[in-house]
């Protein structure tokens, strides 16, 4: 089957799952026939992460509006969400308005990413694995699925492909598995290591990386060791009505009460705001303008500042100074004071 998009060009690091061992570098010198695959018509919750018009990367539907993927996947390749087994057939694209990469992330670490669609869409999320390894887990069945290619000289379009091998050592956050048969490859990065836990197929493995050649071993992070540090805090931020007035958000319904607004000079900083007759009506630190609940320098505060409490004439001087300040190519950072 598939394997990742850019780790697999090399993998130079340090770390025990991490790595390639010398042993397998010079393993991955030899050419070998790809491990088998076969098309995969069914897990709608594999998606394929879009960009420039073309798949990159794969994910997994994990809520009606969050993919999980990998970090190195997100950016300029992953402005849609393909939903479909092959786009040459047809299917379903929609957009991502959020991508947050693991906050420690870096190359090969912490190499996972959640997206948030423009809409909920009518498909199955596949539930998370919560369940921590132990050594029950090695040798456990994985299946694996993704829009990778079969090889590295594979130039077809980009079909959803599904196989099986086995788990093989794990670490505290990742997992590797070899050809047995089936291996990941390029494009696949993101995509799926799934197992079956009580009769419940769960998503236990995000595929990262491999041999370049996609024939020797396959790397997956550990959903387990994730879910709770990152996965589900995400999961609880950018659910339905989980902010409040004054709150960053996502989307409108994503607001307890009102909408999430957009100021004009800090667009990427969008937060829940209500109609107000006076400032009362308002939290603190917040005022009414407009008849709706402003921060006091919201409109004029740049995308990753905070708004303080200042007054308007106050928060303005601040703005220009710091505009004039960054101009000038000042080494310091931009900061609202």
């Amino acid at each position: 089957m598939g394997r990742m998009a850019a780790s697999y060009a090399g993998l130079i690091c340090a770390g025990a799952l991490s790595c390639l061992s010398a042993g397998d570098a010079a393993a991955s010198e030899t050419r070998h026939n790809i491990t088998n695959g076969t098309a995969a018509y069914g897990d709608p919750a594999v998606v394929a992460l879009v960009g420039s018009g073309h798949e990159q990367c794969t994910g997994t539907l994990i809520n009606p509006r969050v993919v999980l993927t990998a970090a190195h996947c997100v950016g300029d390749a992953a402005t849609q969400i393909y939903f479909g087994h092959n786009s040459a057939l047809g299917g379903d694209y929609v957009g991502v308005i959020d991508q947050t990469r693991h906050p420690d992330y870096d190359q090969f670490k912490h190499d996972m990413a959640l997206l948030l669609l423009e809409r909920d869409v009518d498909v199955a999320p596949v539930p998370l694995c919560r369940t921590p390894f132990d050594e029950s887990f090695g040798g456990m069945r994985l299946r694996l699925v993704g829009f990778g290619h079969t090889g590295v000289d594979d130039t077809t379009p980009h079909q959803k492909r599904e196989g099986t091998t086995t788990i093989g050592e794990f670490g505290d956050l990742d997992f590797r598995f070899a050809p047995n048969p089936s291996q990941t490859c390029l494009g696949d990065s993101g995509g799926p290591g799934l197992v079956t836990l009580a009769g419940v197929e769960v998503l236990a493995g995000v595929t990262v990386s491999g041999d370049s050649n996609c024939e020797q071993f396959g790397r997956d992070l550990r959903v387990d060791a994730y879910v709770d540090t990152f996965i589900d805090p995400y999961l609880v931020d950018t659910a339905p009505g989980a902010a409040r007035v004054g709150q960053r958000c996502f989307y409108d319904d994503n607001c307890a009460m009102g909408v999430c607004y957009e100021p004009t000079l800090a667009p990427q900083s969008p937060y829940c705001s209500s109609v107000c007759e006076v400032a009362t009506d308002c939290p603190d630190a917040m005022h009414c303008e407009s008849g709706m609940c402003r921060h006091v320098s919201a409109t004029a505060a740049p995308a990753g500042c905070s708004a303080g409490g200042e007054s308007g004439g106050a928060a303005l001087f601040l703005l220009v100074w710091a505009i004039i300040a960054c101009r000038r190519g000042a080494a310091r950072r931009c900061r609202a004071m």
